[in-house]
């Protein structure tokens, strides 16, 4: 028989263990005076009493809340921002020797007023004792109102309502999808230098502005950030304006050979993609830290009537990194592969090297350098689901170029093409859920 009590009890204590008497957050603001003549201390006192009764109780965590609530609207505010499940405020005045207590207890979990009672004793020499009784009986009503949370239901219930209200408030942003569209700026020099035999025969330079369409697409699912920009959309306008000029070797002045503008549909002009892949990791409470690797790829084609001034292609391997909150984010782009050469002699020897066998013996010698890619960008969004977001890139591409034909000598060619775009775009996100 004893050890079947002992079974029982056992069985309680595992169950308060598991389940427990949850406890309501409650909140005791500062009682508000709405007497002819106000005494703050009275108000003091009477917060201080009623957290002293409440304490007492198991049920409550209680905290004391500074502010002084005077409609719902401040209730739920207050409230909300201190994390709590109840918040308890009123009013007291004096008239003569009368003295009123209002108390309202205010449910930020269900959205609603729980109690709203007023209690009435005597201002006199003892108030101390007046407010003791009144903070007293209020404790007993607020009890009720507030009961033992014990079952399963409940406390499923409580803890729901919590989740609810107060944790989208700390939730990273994830199973997130954004799409950008904008517009780029680019503005480019370019260089071209022959040689035969060691002696400069031709130079051409030029330079360029375009104003072309970019898009963006970016995805976020957990931890994972995938991102895809592309600039130069060939079934998209153009605008291009163009010029290049024909250097004297012997002369200090250069000679325009062409000069064109226009709208084109074609793809042609500069174009240059990026598609970048990484992980985004917390670093405070509202901020994350974000790092991944890219690669990307660029085309040009040449000012017209100078196709000597021509760097095709160009690519390499990107590092990317920076800082996010839930409206903002900064980072920056810098290009790990290939690697910065700097400028190197015609002599050393290329990167690249191939021959072709025919009968006047050709060889072809191929070193191509890059200055790193740098890209620097941000964006904000004003709107929960538009934003803007601004971005500063810079590459410059150089090609040396040699071939050897035993009929009539070698000859070598260098190439460059600098280039910087600043290209903004109105940003859509929206979250998707699976």
């Amino acid at each position: 028989m004893f050890s079947k009590k002992i079974g029982i009890i056992l069985v309680f204590v595992f169950w308060g263990f598991l389940w427990g008497e949850k406890n309501w957050r409650v909140g005791i603001c500062a009682f508000v005076d709405i007497s002819a003549e106000s005494d703050e201390v009275i108000g003091m006192i009477l917060q201080s009493s009623l957290e002293g009764v409440l304490r007492r109780n198991k049920r409550f965590q209680v905290m004391i809340v500074s502010n002084a609530i005077t409609n719902l609207s401040q209730a739920r505010s207050v409230g909300t921002a201190a994390r709590l499940d109840v918040l308890i405020y009123g009013f007291y005045r004096r008239e003569g020797r009368d003295f009123v207590v209002m108390v309202k207890i205010y449910d930020i979990l269900e959205n609603e007023v729980r109690l709203s009672k007023t209690y009435k004793g005597v201002h006199s020499r003892d108030i101390f004792e007046t407010v003791d009784e009144i903070a007293s009986e209020a404790s007993e009503e607020i009890k009720r109102a507030l009961p033992v949370l014990l079952t399963e239901e409940d406390v499923a219930r409580i803890q729901a309502q919590r989740k609810e209200i107060y944790e989208p408030k700390e939730v990273t942003i994830r199973r997130e999808m954004r799409l950008g569209i904008g517009m780029v700026a680019t503005g480019t020099e370019m260089w071209f230098e022959r040689w035969d035999t060691m002696n400069l025969t031709s130079s051409y330079s030029g330079h360029s502005t375009l104003f072309s369409p970019e898009i963006s697409l970016s995805m976020q699912i957990e931890w994972l950030r995938l991102a895809f920009v592309m600039k130069g959309l060939p079934w998209l306008p153009t605008w291009y304006n163009l010029e290049a000029y024909k250097g004297e070797f012997y002369g200090d002045y250069n000679q325009p050979i062409s000069s064109v503008n226009g709208i084109t549909l074609s793809d042609v002009l500069w174009q240059s993609l990026f598609l970048k892949a990484g992980g985004v990791f917390p670093l405070h409470r509202n901020l994350w830290i974000f790092a991944g690797v890219g690669g990307f790829g660029g085309s040009f084609s040449p000012v017209p009537q100078a196709e000597e001034v021509r760097i095709n292609e160009g690519g390499g391997i990107l590092l990317d990194g920076g800082v996010l909150s839930k409206n903002w984010e900064v980072g920056i782009m810098y290009q790990l592969w290939p690697l910065s050469q700097g400028w190197r002699d015609f002599g050393i020897n290329p990167d690249v090297q191939w021959k072709e066998s025919s009968t006047l013996g050709t060889t072809y010698n191929l070193s191509q350098y890059n200055f790193p890619l740098i890209a620097i960008y941000g964006n904000y969004f004003f709107f929960p689901q538009l934003g803007v977001a601004l971005r500063l890139k810079k590459i410059d591409m150089q090609r040396n170029f040699e071939y050897f034909r035993t009929d009539s000598g070698s000859s070598k060619s260098f190439m460059r093409v600098d280039s910087v775009d600043i290209s903004l775009e109105v940003n859509y996100r929206f979250k998707f859920g699976f």
